[in-house]
């Protein structure tokens, strides 16, 4: 995978407002009313697309629950789903 390395800047606006330059916009694949997160660490924040941020931290969170309730394979949450579906 080829890293992408590039540095743009913006003015902050008396109202502490920037513009997202254009190609970070699209690299976050982000646009117009979509939501950036802010993840600051110590002295650096770090900004991305919030719904791809939030799986990833809905994805770490969930590690391991399955096995916590019971289910060895994908089919055993399949079948799970269906008994639900059906009102079991």
């Amino acid at each position: 995978m080829t890293e992408r390395v590039f540095t743009e800047n913006a003015v902050i606006s008396s109202k502490g407002q920037i513009t997202i330059p254009k190609e970070v916009r699209k690299i976050l694949g982000v646009d117009n009313g979509e939501k950036i997160t802010f993840v600051v660490v110590d002295d650096e924040v770090k900004i991305v697309n919030a719904a791809s941020y939030a799986m990833k931290v809905l994805q770490t969170e969930m590690i391991g629950e399955a096995a916590k309730a019971g289910f060895d394979s994908e089919e055993d949450i399949v079948s799970f789903i269906k008994e639900l579906r059906a009102g079991k």
